[in-house]
């Protein structure tokens, strides 16, 4: 069985932080601090809040933190509150508007923080927290720069929602005080590469609690982040999405919240599934399109071109590519390239 690992040669320092604000009153929320083992210069650097889909642990960002961490950043990779190590009850909440709030708490903290310039802060989000992401940049300008992954919900869930559930949810709540729970990762009702996807998640991180109360399928109905992106400007967003068979990132929604974005911005498309990018080769070759974003915007670098996408690459997440450390966070950990040694 493959057990999550933090990659080698970067220093992590498990940290919490408050939360209040929205729904749900104050809790704390768990976060893991990068730094590279190799930079010893005390002088203040970039930071960059990150934060992986919905309550999939803080872990998840692993890979992604070791890639900005040897290019130099500081990297808060957070819980949001009632998932993972963080606190926060009912457990499981996937609340848009909290999460918001979650991120730009983590905003806060990572400027307190000694090593991190103040004023360089940014934010990398995946899959729906890319857009929570966009929605904390148009509303804080101390945010610099964005980067999503994958970014989803974009144009909220339009017609997706199971009203049934819903309703039946309600009606528990009302008769019990107390709501349903569903998988946030579904192993049985998805199809692959999702379900490898999901399977691996909860075989690779420990405690990993796949319930998500029912009720968030109802906060959902309000979120539609994609009123918010023409005010992102002129904070630089950029989001890096798959040409290939993907029922999870909708491409098209990405184009077209783009379109609605002012300048500067970019849309990054790779030629990989749905999950491609979540493992090498293609975390690295998102991670190179990343990296220059945050380093053209937030040190002054040229940006470097991105060559358009190729054939789409299927996402390898059987188990006997798991072992083959494909997957980055698992003991045999790969990354494709190494940030450090091409700066």
């Amino acid at each position: 069985m493959t057990k999550f690992v933090y990659p080698p040669g970067v220093r992590v320092e498990h940290v919490r932080f408050p939360v209040g604000g929205a729904e749900g009153g104050m809790a704390e929320c768990a976060a893991d601090l990068y730094t590279s083992e190799e930079i010893t210069d005390p002088a203040p650097r970039p930071g960059i809040v990150l934060a992986w889909s919905g309550i999939t642990p803080k872990e998840a960002n692993a890979g992604v933190a070791w890639y900005l961490a040897r290019a130099g950043y500081v990297c808060l990779a957070i819980d949001y509150r009632t998932s993972g190590a963080s606190t926060g009850t009912p457990r499981g909440q996937q609340y848009f508007e909290n999460n918001v709030q979650d991120m730009r708490c983590a905003l806060l903290y990572l400027r307190s923080r000694p090593e991190v310039d103040p004023d360089l802060i940014g934010l990398h989000g995946v899959s729906p927290s890319g857009a929570i992401a966009m929605r904390v940049a148009a509303r804080d300008r101390r945010v610099k720069c964005v980067s999503a992954l994958y970014p989803s919900t974009l144009l909220g869930y339009e017609d997706l929602l199971p009203q049934e559930i819903i309703e039946a949810d309600l009606k528990q709540r009302f008769t019990t005080g107390t709501g349903a729970t569903m998988p946030y990762l579904n192993v049985v009702g998805w199809p692959e590469p999702g379900k490898g996807y999901a399977r691996l998640s909860l075989e690779m991180y420990e405690g990993f609690d796949n319930e998500m109360l029912v009720e968030s399928l109802e906060k959902f109905d309000s979120w539609y982040p994609a009123r918010f992106a023409a005010r992102v400007a002129p904070t630089p967003l950029q989001f890096v999405g798959a040409n290939g068979d993907d029922i999870y990132h909708d491409l098209e929604q990405m184009t077209r919240v783009m379109e609605m974005a002012g300048e500067p911005k970019r849309l990054v498309v790779l030629g990989y599934d749905g999950m491609g990018m979540y493992v090498e080769p293609g975390l690295g070759e998102a991670m190179r399109a990343t990296i220059g974003w945050f380093d053209h915007h937030m040190r002054g670098t040229p940006l470097p071109p991105v060559a358009p996408p190729g054939d789409t690459a299927i996402t390898p997440l059987a188990p006997d590519a798991v072992q083959a450390g494909l997957v980055s966070g698992t003991p045999n950990w790969k990354p494709t390239r190494d940030p450090a040694t091409e700066r």
